[in-house]
C-alpha cells in the first residue's frame, strides 16, 4: 500500500477577500473635496417637514401589511459610492432622502420603486438623541445614470454628484463605528443639510435642494413603520427598483476621486 504523506494531502482549502478601507485623514480629503464642490454651486435651501424612501408596492406589502408595527428592515450598506468607503458590509440601515420642489412637495415618481414611504423629520433626525456623519462623496457611472434617469447636466463631468450622511444612535455600535473613521457634519453651516435649534427647544430642518449635488441619508437607528406614512401609486421611472449590491461609482471623475 502506497504512503501518503500529510504534504500530500489538501487538509482545507480557503479563498479570501482583501478590500483596502479609507482611513479618518483619507475621508476628511474627500470630505474637503465635497465642500469645495459644494461652494461652487448655488445654495438653495429649503425647509423640510420629512424624509421619504421609494420602495416598490411588493415590497412594503411583505412587510408593513402584514404587521403594521413592524420596524422597517434594514440591510448592510451596499457597493454604491466608493470602494473603499469603511461602511460597506460593516453597518446595517435604510436609505432615505429629503429634497422637494419649490412647493415644498416631495417627488411623485422615482427610479426606485412606486410607493413612498414617508417619515416626519424631527423624529429621526434629533441632535439630542443622534449624531450625523459624512460618508461619501461621489458620483455615478454614465452607463448606469442614463439608463435610470440619473444623468444631469449641471456638473463639470456630466455626473449628479452624490453626497452620502449616516446618522446614528448615540452610544450604538453603530456610532462607534463610524466615529473611528468620518467627521461629524456641521449642523448649522453644512453645505446640504442644516439642523437649526429655535428658541422653543425645537428644531428646523433644511435641506439644499440644488440638482448639481444630491443628499442621501443611511439612516441606521431602528425604525417602527408605523411611525411613517405611505404614498401609493407614484410613477416608477427605468425599470423602477434599486440595483442588487450596489452601483459602485465613476472612477475617472477628477472632482470626486482621492
Amino acid at each position: 500500500m502506497k504512503k501518503i504523506s500529510l504534504a500530500d494531502k489538501i487538509v482545507s482549502k480557503t479563498s479570501f477577500t482583501f478590500r483596502t478601507v479609507f482611513n479618518l485623514s483619507e475621508m476628511i480629503c474627500l470630505k474637503e473635496k465635497a465642500l469645495l464642490f459644494a461652494k461652487k454651486k448655488v445654495d438653495s435651501f429649503q425647509e423640510i417637514n420629512f424624509l421619504y424612501r421609494f420602495k416598490s408596492k411588493n415590497y412594503f406589502e411583505n412587510v408593513y401589511f402584514h404587521n403594521e408595527g413592524s420596524p422597517l428592515p434594514k440591510h448592510k450598506k451596499d457597493k454604491t459610492g466608493h470602494f473603499a468607503n469603511p461602511t460597506i458590509d460593516h453597518i446595517r440601515g435604510v436609505f432615505f432622502a429629503g429634497t422637494v420642489n419649490k412647493f415644498n412637495e416631495m417627488p411623485e415618481k422615482s427610479p426606485f420603486g412606486d410607493t413612498r414611504f414617508e417619515v416626519e423629520v424631527h423624529k429621526m433626525l434629533n441632535p439630542e438623541k443622534s449624531n450625523i456623519y459624512f460618508s461619501d462623496f461621489y458620483c455615478v457611472r454614465s452607463d448606469y445614470a442614463k439608463r435610470n434617469h440619473l444623468l444631469s447636466n449641471f456638473t463639470e463631468t456630466g455626473h449628479r454628484h452624490y453626497i452620502t450622511l449616516v446618522v446614528t444612535d448615540k452610544n450604538s455600535y453603530e456610532n462607534d463605528f463610524c466615529s473611528r473613521y468620518f467627521e461629524k457634519i456641521d449642523l448649522i453651516n453644512g453645505p446640504n443639510l442644516r439642523i437649526i435649534k429655535q428658541l422653543d427647544g425645537n428644531y428646523k430642518y433644511y435641506w439644499n435642494t440644488n440638482s448639481a449635488i444630491a443628499t442621501e441619508i443611511f439612516y441606521t437607528p431602528t425604525m417602527s413603520m408605523a411611525d411613517g406614512k405611505f404614498k401609493r401609486d407614484c410613477k416608477p421611472l427605468a425599470k423602477g427598483c434599486s440595483t442588487a449590491n450596489g452601483i459602485g461609482h465613476a472612477k475617472r471623475c477628477t472632482i470626486c476621486n482621492n
